[in-house]
C-alpha cells in the first residue's frame, strides 16, 4: 500500500546516520522549516514542530539536546519549545534572524547550512521525515508539502543539485514539491539513503510494467538486457585499455571508484552500480562515459 511505503521510507531515512554536526544540523533545519511553527509576541518567542511519528520525535529531540543542550517538551505528537531554546534552535536552523534591531523569519533555506553536499542532502532527509510522502498506488509521486514557495524553490534547487528533477506548484495555502516518474523518485530515495525503499520502487515498477504488457516489456527487457550487458563489456574493455596504458592510477577518486565498480561487478547495470557508489544513475553513466572516452582517446 502507498502509506506502507511512505511510512517505510521515511523510516529508513529517519535510521540512516548523520555522521557530523553540519549534517545533523541541517537535518534538524529542514524538520523545522517543514513541520515548525513559531509564535512571537512582543519580546517573548515559541516553537512548536509537528511530529506525529515516535520516529520523528525521538530524532528531533536527540537532535536538539545534542546541538543545543535544551530538552524538549515531546507530547502528543508535539514537540514544544520556548524562550531561550525555541531562540536558539530558530538561529541554529537558518530560520530566526535579527537585522536592523528587527527580528525576522527566514522564508527559504539559510545557503549556510548546506555548502557541502553531505549537509544538502541531510536537509533533503529532514524535510522528507517531517513533511515527505510517497505515494506507489496510482504511479508514482514523491513530495514535500512547503510552508511558502520560496522554500519550495530552494528544496528543488538542492534536489537539482544531485540531478533529481521536481516541480513545485500552489495548493490553497501550501507550496507543493513533487516528483512524479520512478526514475527521479529512486534516485531522491538513494540521495536520502533509502534504499531498501529503492529496490522495492523499482520491483514495483517492474511489476507494474509486465501487468500492463507482459509480452512486450519481456522482450524489451531482453533486448536492454542485452544491450546493457554490451554496454558493460565495452565500458570493462576500455578500462581495461586506461590500466594497459598505466592510467588508471592516475584517475581522481569519483573515476577511480567507478573503474573499480565496473570491473568487480561485470554484469551488473548503470543502477546497480550507482546503487552501490551511493550516487545517482545518471552520475555513474556519466563517470563511465568518461572513462570510455578517456580511453578513445589513447
Amino acid at each position: 500500500m502507498a502509506d506502507s511505503f511512505s511510512k517505510n521510507s521515511k523510516a529508513e531515512v529517519l535510521a540512516a546516520p548523520l555522521k557530523t554536526r553540519p549534517e545533523r544540523g541541517a537535518f534538524l533545519s529542514g524538520v523545522v522549516h517543514t513541520a515548525g511553527s513559531v509564535v512571537i509576541s512582543g519580546t517573548s518567542i515559541a516553537l512548536v514542530i509537528a511530529a506525529a511519528d515516535n520516529a520523528l520525535a525521538a530524532k528531533t529531540s536527540g537532535l536538539i539536546s545534542g546541538l543545543y543542550n535544551f530538552d524538549a517538551l515531546v507530547c502528543g505528537g508535539k514537540i514544544e519549545l520556548d524562550g531561550a531554546a525555541a531562540k536558539a534552535v530558530l538561529e541554529g536552523a537558518g530560520i530566526l534572524f535579527n537585522g536592523g534591531g528587527a527580528v525576522y523569519i527566514r522564508p527559504g533555506i539559510d545557503p549556510g547550512l548546506v555548502k557541502t553536499r553531505e549537509a544538502a542532502a541531510a536537509y533533503v532527509k529532514g524535510a522528507y521525515a517531517a513533511a515527505g510522502s510517497m505515494s506507489v498506488k496510482n504511479g508514482y509521486r514523491l513530495e514535500f508539502a512547503l510552508s511558502n514557495m520560496t522554500l519550495a524553490s530552494d528544496l528543488r534547487g538542492l534536489l537539482q543539485s544531485f540531478g533529481v528533477t521536481a516541480k513545485c506548484v500552489e495548493r490553497a495555502d501550501r507550496a507543493v514539491l513533487y516528483i512524479k516518474d520512478a526514475d527521479s523518485a529512486s534516485d531522491c530515495l538513494a540521495l536520502m539513503g533509502a534504499y531498501k525503499s529503492v529496490l522495492e520502487l523499482n520491483n514495483r515498477y517492474a511489476e507494474r510494467k509486465v501487468s500492463q504488457s507482459a509480452n512486450r516489456v519481456i522482450n524489451c527487457d531482453l533486448a536492454n538486457i542485452d544491450k546493457a550487458l554490451a554496454a558493460a563489456a565495452e565500458q570493462a574493455a576500455a578500462i581495461g585499455r586506461l590500466a594497459d596504458a598505466g592510467l588508471l592510477d592516475g584517475l581522481n577518486g569519483r573515476l577511480a571508484d567507478a573503474a573499480r565498480l565496473r570491473l568487480d561487478y561485470p554484469e551488473a547495470g548503470i543502477a546497480e552500480l550507482a546503487q552501490k557508489a551511493g550516487i545517482s544513475k545518471s552520475g555513474m553513466k556519466h563517470r563511465l562515459d568518461r572513462l570510455k572516452n578517456l580511453a578513445d582517446g589513447i
